[in-house]
Parts: C-alpha cells; structure tokens; sequence
C-alpha cells in the first residue's frame, strides 16, 4: 500500500493478528484500522451493521464516512486496533452463551412438552426484548439453519480465540468451554456449513431428540 494509505480490516480475528497488522503498515507508511462488525449478512444489506473499530484517530476520522454508509453505529474503542479485536471477540462470547442457553431451555421445553416458539415469545417479552433472542430463537425452533447466516464452523473458531485469550489473560470460562464442546461435536458431524444456530441440534440429538 503507498504511504498515508489506510486498510481497514473488518473480520474477527486474535487481537495479536491486529496488532502485527499495525506494525506492519507502521513500517511502511500506512496505516491499520480495526473495524469488526455486529450483523448478519441480510443486516449489511440494510446498512445496519454495528461497528467496533480502533486505530489512529486521524486514519480513524479518513475512513469514517465508508463505515457509516454500511452501519447504524460505531464505537469507538481507542487507538489501539487490538482493542476493537478484544471488544468483538467479547461480544461473540457472549452471543454464543446465548446459543447455549437458547439451545438448552429448548430441550427442557420439548422434553417437557411445552410449545418452543410459544415460550421465547413468553420470555423474550417478560424478561428480555430482545432481537437476539428472538432471532435466533426462531432459527432454532424452526430448523432454519440454511442457508447459514453464520457458519458453526466460524462459530468454532471464534470460541476458540476467546479461550486462547482467556487462558493467556488466566481466565477461566467455563460456558466457553462447554460451547467450544459443543461446536466441535457439530463441525465432527458435519454440520460446519449450517447456521450456527445448529448448535441446537448437538443438544436435542443428546437427549434423544430427532433433528429439526
């Protein structure tokens, strides 16, 4: 890249890929913009992408206005662009501990026959309303794990990051670990390409459940 120019990197990555990146384009002139993003694919062709981004203000405020064609929001989280890796990698934790417990409540719910769109309905407006419960709720319920908004392979592999992490930080997580189980159990069974709702699916076939 010729010096002054900016790269922005928008995929989930280890926070030390970022910050090689940094140095990197610092040795030549140029430089790195970290930009993860929330959303998926049909939520970009909406613009309404969330993004996480770090990097040096000014490289920051020249590649501002193309971030906010495609989002409804930036946070800006520092300087630093290993930052904006570790605030993604946060945030995907946290929405695979939703799968997890989304997976988990639907079992109970099924095994105890209880109506499963029924019942996140009921939870989601008593104590959540929330969109990511919603959604990907109704993914599970209904076996629409194709065509993947997220692949459970990607899913694998952002869990293991965040335990990478975790273990260098000595930080124990236990419901990452119990996810990163789960999701390898997926990827061994071939469901790598299906949405990563399917982790679903690992856990009703545990308790005997036929697949959606």
């Amino acid at each position: 890249m010729r010096p002054g120019a900016v790269h922005v990197g928008m995929s989930t990555v280890d926070p030390d890929t970022s910050r090689q990146l940094a140095e990197m384009h610092g040795a030549h002139g140029s430089h790195y913009v970290a930009a993860p993003v929330f959303g998926r694919p049909e939520t970009a062709q909406q613009a309404k992408l969330f993004v996480i981004a770090a990097g040096p203000a000014p490289a920051l405020e020249a590649c501002l206005p193309a971030l906010q064609a495609l989002s409804r929001g930036i946070a800006r989280v520092g300087d630093d662009p290993p930052r904006a890796s570790l605030v993604k990698l946060a945030g995907n934790f946290l929405l695979v501990a939703v799968l997890e417990a989304l997976g988990e409540v639907f079992v109970f719910a099924e095994k105890a026959r209880l109506d499963r769109l029924q019942l996140l309905q009921t939870l989601n407006d008593a104590l959540f309303t929330s969109p990511v419960y919603q959604a990907n709720g109704e993914r599970m319920c209904r076996g629409a794990f194709s065509p993947a908004g997220f692949q459970l392979a990607l899913g694998l592999k952002d869990v293991r990051l965040v335990l990478r992490i975790a273990d260098r930080l000595g930080v124990p997580m236990p419901i990452a670990s119990l996810a990163h189980d789960h999701f390898l159990s997926a990827v061994a069974c071939g469901k790598g390409d299906l949405d990563w709702t399917a982790l679903s699916e690992v856990l009703r076939e545990a308790v005997g459940l036929r697949p959606a």
